[in-house]
C-alpha cells in the first residue's frame, strides 16, 4: 500500500491517490490536478464501443432475483463543495416503473437539478412507455409546464399550444399536418 495505489482489505476498497479510500473505487488528485477515468477503444468493428456497463438485480450474486417498481437501477450524483461540505446539484436516476417479468423492464429515467441535495427537483422525465414529462424551466426562453409564466402542452392529435401570462387562453395554437404546420 502506499499513497499512489491501496487496496483496503477489511473493507473490499481500492484507493488510487488516497490510503483512506471512501468507496469500492475510489480516487483521488492533489492540488492542480484533474481526477479522471478514461477507457479508450480502437478497432474496426462497428458493434464495439466504449463504456460502462452497471448491473443491478436483487438477492445475492449467487441468487439473483427481479428488481421491483421504485428500484433504483444506477443513480450519477453530481456534487460541488461550497466552503463546508461537499453538496449534491445535479442527480441523474434510472428506476424500475412498474411490474418487471420476463423480457419486461419498465423504466424510467429523471434527470433532476438544484441548488443543494436538500432541494432536487425533477426537470425530466422519461419513461420506457415512451411519456416524458418536462418541468420547471421558466427562464430566457424555456418552458415550463405549470404556474403563470406560461405553457407549451403538446396533445395526441394535431395541436401544439402556447399560453402566456397565466390566462390559460392558447395565444398561439397552430395545427399540424404531416407535412408540417398548416
Amino acid at each position: 500500500s502506499s499513497s499512489n495505489f491501496t487496496w483496503d482489505y477489511t473493507n473490499s476498497r481500492l484507493g488510487i491517490g488516497t490510503t483512506g479510500p471512501s468507496y469500492s473505487v475510489f480516487i483521488q488528485e492533489g492540488t492542480g490536478k484533474e481526477a479522471n477515468l478514461a477507457i479508450e477503444t480502437n478497432n474496426d468493428g462497428v458493434g464495439f464501443f466504449s463504456g460502462f456497463r452497471r448491473f443491478r438485480s436483487r438477492g445475492t450474486s449467487s441468487a439473483k432475483t427481479s428488481l421491483q417498481s421504485g428500484d433504483t437501477i444506477v443513480a450519477d450524483g453530481h456534487y460541488a463543495y461550497d466552503g463546508t461540505a461537499y453538496r449534491q446539484v445535479v442527480s441523474i436516476v434510472t428506476q424500475v416503473n412498474g411490474t418487471t417479468g420476463a423480457n419486461n423492464i419498465p423504466t424510467i429515467y429523471k434527470i433532476k437539478v438544484g441548488n443543494t441535495d436538500a432541494n432536487l427537483v425533477d426537470m425530466l422525465s422519461l419513461t420506457s412507455a415512451g411519456a416524458y414529462q418536462l418541468n420547471q424551466l421558466t427562464s430566457n426562453g424555456f418552458v415550463k409546464t405549470s404556474g403563470s409564466n406560461g405553457t407549451l402542452s403538446i396533445d395526441t392529435t394535431t395541436y401544439l399550444s402556447v399560453v402566456g401570462g397565466g390566462t390559460g387562453t392558447a395565444t398561439y395554437m397552430p395545427e399540424f399536418a404531416s407535412g408540417g404546420v398548416t
